[in-house]
């Protein structure tokens, strides 16, 4: 259960107070923003997640209850030259079926909204009264109302005349899958500045010393973060507005940990390339160019023919380079193009099989082998639909004994899609499950909204002994603060597997 207080400086705090499912009182702050410039009153409409916020002298605004989710506020019924309502607007109080209720003292009139219909109803009282607010109960085809006069101090009760009926529940058509929810068990400090700045994460796994693995980030406006397994940040490089980042650790990479990161570098339209030195320290080792006009996402792909980057342009164009080199030089050659109708993002190629999948974020996932001779004709293998809600955005595939699972960003509603690769010359998708990630109250981890990108791994590490999802989180909330990515024990998200 949470509280909405409105300051006098026009700001509303959102403050978690109690505990459902423990039973206990809190006092955790979960975000900050800003509402109206004088607030005379406020309620929420649990069903649709909606704050309602009164502006006495202009009329009342809503926002979106919800705190993964952005506080912008829009107009229900405005004072003219704007709109009809007759000033003052009080208190605001909701009904079950989620009506707002709301009265108006110059005209001395009790208001109803219906947020199914965006219908008004209004109702004159008698009398001289200074009606400052009141809150409404249904009883049956009756409603039972409670104000507050102003002018005598006192409270008085009644019913409003005629039938008035509850507004019926809205009804959701669509097929829905079940959601699983759990929790993160761990997330990285905060990226330097608010609005949409983390991007995408990958894992380096320390071969030699598991405890010392590093997390990798992308910040679209300052360049590659590197966090410890606790969230802890360790390195900021400052190379570019790197937008996608992905990780090899291969043999045949010649460099001290036999490791190339690659990042797609928005400010050069470039790929960056790092490594990881014996000290545990990531360094740059060069901009690689390509030809795309508008980079956007990559992945990569290692085998017995070479390691490769896959990047992507915001026109659909894919583009496969080679790398060579070592720690002193390194070289991009352009193997293969190939292309997807609309604007990529995420991608995820399997080393084992040479399979690559591939995110275009309005319309669905896509196969093409992942080696230079494989063609360049993607296959679509799932279109979105009520489980897969665009944007279509990260995506990784993560190996587990007895199968492999494409974990996907669902991004219009805040969720993950698990399929479960069958095999085959093309292969195909199965749904295995659908998980939303929630508030984790024990440790103060909010909850994830938007990703955009993530990364997984079945590297047993400390306190995961089958691996991490880390995923990016668009809100970072209790208490706010700009973006960051949060970790979440694998046998959490096997918890949503059907």
């Amino acid at each position: 259960v949470s509280a909405f207080v409105a300051d006098a400086r026009g700001l509303i705090r959102e403050t978690l107070v109690f505990d459902i499912a423990n039973k206990r009182a809190l006092n955790l702050e979960l975000r900050e923003f800003a509402g109206v410039s004088e607030t005379s009153g406020c309620a929420v409409d649990d069903n649709s997640k909606t704050l309602y916020l009164s502006e006495g002298e202009l009329g009342i605004w809503q926002i979106n209850a919800d705190a993964e989710s952005r506080a912008d506020k829009k107009p229900v019924a405005l004072m003219s030259p704007f709109g009809s309502l007759a000033p003052e607007v009080g208190g605001l109080s909701t009904t079950d079926d989620g009506s707002l209720w709301f009265t108006t003292s110059e005209d001395n009139q009790l208001h109803r909204y219906e947020n199914n219909t965006k219908r008004f109803s209004s109702w004159q009282f008698a009398g001289e009264l200074a009606i400052e607010s009141g809150a409404v109960r249904f009883n049956n085809d009756q409603a039972d109302i409670v104000l507050y006069d102003d002018e005598s101090g006192h409270y008085l009760k009644g019913q409003i005349e005629g039938q008035v009926k509850a507004q019926a529940k809205q009804q959701n058509s669509a097929k829905t899958a079940a959601v699983t929810y759990i929790n993160a068990q761990a997330q990285t400090d905060a990226v330097r500045a608010f609005g949409d700045a983390a991007d995408d994460p990958a894992i380096w796994v320390n071969s030699k010393n598991a405890a010392k693995s590093l997390i990798l980030g992308t910040d679209k406006r300052r360049g590659l973060m590197v966090y410890d397994l606790a969230g802890k940040e360790l390195q900021a490089l400052e190379t570019g507005r790197l937008n996608n980042v992905d990780v090899r650790q291969h043999a045949s990479i010649n460099n001290a940990s036999n490791t190339w990161i690659t990042a797609s570098n928005r400010t050069h339209n470039s790929i960056s390339v790092y490594s990881v030195d014996t000290h545990n320290q990531v360094q740059h080792l060069a901009e690689l160019p390509t030809t795309l006009k508008e980079i956007y996402g990559m992945c990569m792909y290692s085998s017995n023919t070479g390691n490769y980057v896959f990047m992507n342009d915001k026109s659909g164009l894919f583009q496969q380079y080679k790398l060579t080199g070592n720690n002193e030089s390194v070289s991009a050659q352009l193997v293969r193009e190939f292309s997807v109708p609309s604007q990529p993002e995420g991608c995820s190629a399997d080393d084992k099989t040479a399979q690559l999948f591939l995110g275009e974020e309005d319309e669905g996932i896509w196969f093409i082998g992942a080696e230079p001779t494989a063609g360049n004709k993607p296959v679509m293998l799932q279109t979105v639909n009520d489980m897969l809600v665009d944007d279509v955005e990260g995506m990784e595939i993560y190996h587990a004994k007895d199968a492999r699972y494409l974990v996907v960003s669902s991004q219009g509603d805040y969720s993950y899609v698990l399929y479960k690769i069958i095999d085959g010359n093309t292969p195909s998708l199965e749904f295995a499950g659908k998980f939303a990630i929630s508030n984790n109250l024990e440790l103060a981890i909010d909850g994830v909204s938007e990703t955009d990108g993530l990364t997984v791994t079945p590297a047993a590490l400390p306190g995961y002994p089958e691996g991490v999802l880390i995923v990016q989180d668009g809100y970072n909330r209790m208490p706010q603060a700009p973006q960051n990515f949060k970790i979440i024990d694998w046998r959490e998200v096997k918890k949503a597997i059907q």
